[in-house]
């Protein structure tokens, strides 16, 4: 019941209650009334159609809300694929290998055949066998960086606290590492080098066996000497990350740990 300010107000609201009863009394008998069936009728059938259409709605709600939650989950399942894009695109390993440029192609006037460009060397610049024989002669190991995808897919007992750039910094000082190492190797080859270089290089051949032969590795020693690497928790739980994805393989005997390249 609404409120009433006024007498005037509440006389008013009764006044509409009396009338809506006066009007029921009305039309409580009037099936009876033979002129007022054919309206009966036609309210009768406008009500059926009314209900047949607010069933349909309601199935149309129904269905719209189905669809609400598909786009729904489909937003989260975007905004998701697009967060994990985003931290990709932001911790994209350093030293990722690069792309190699072959040389420029130039179309000629007939369509079928193409003539490659000369490329012009200075005095300074070695020329394209001396390149192929130095890479021959030297192949520098390193190991492969993780995506984000492998990193996400470790589990989580073996990841720790480890955060992805940890991970591959730690990689690109054990390849720094791996590349003085073998350099110095390829370096006493080639030319004279002084007495205490002549010495590690002597250390580093007696640490090969059997075991390491084809073989890329690097120890603790090495780490630490070229590559500034720190035998911390980091170290160990990386290493242990890349045994799981096969990135290298530990190899034991003497006392040392040699960290060879798979």
């Amino acid at each position: 019941m609404q409120r009433c300010g006024t007498l005037e107000e509440l006389a008013g609201h009764f006044e509409g209650r009396l009338c809506m009863l006066r009007e029921c009394l009305q039309l409580h008998n009037i099936h009876q009334d033979k002129k007022a069936a054919p309206v009966l009728k036609n309210v009768q059938s406008i009500l059926s159609e009314l209900s047949a259409d607010l069933s349909k709605m309601r199935l149309q709600i129904k269905i719209q809300k189905q669809e609400l939650d598909q786009v729904q989950k489909l937003k989260e399942s975007v905004l998701e694929i697009t967060e994990t894009t985003r931290f990709a695109q932001n911790n994209l390993p350093p030293n990722l290998p690069k792309v190699k440029i072959k040389n420029p192609v130039i179309e000629s006037v007939q369509p079928k055949q193409r003539v490659h460009a000369p490329v012009s060397l200075s005095p300074a610049c070695p020329s394209i066998q001396e390149l192929k024989n130095a890479s021959a002669s030297l192949f520098l190991p390193s190991i492969e960086y993780l995506n984000i995808q492998e990193f996400q897919a470790i589990p989580r007992y073996m990841k720790g606290r480890l955060k992805y750039d940890q991970v591959n910094d730690l990689i690109a000082q054990m390849n720094a590492a791996m590349e003085a190492k073998y350099r110095l190797l390829h370096s006493a080859k080639s030319k004279k080098i002084s007495e205490a270089k002549f010495k590690r290089v002597q250390v580093m051949k007696s640490q090969e066996n059997k075991a390491t032969k084809d073989l890329h590795f690097v120890t603790d020693a090495d780490l630490t000497e070229f590559g500034n690497v720190k035998l911390d928790g980091v170290f160990r739980g990386t290493t242990t990350i890349l045994r799981h994805f096969s990135r290298i393989r530990e190899i034991r005997g003497q006392g040392i740990v040699r960290y060879a390249v798979v």
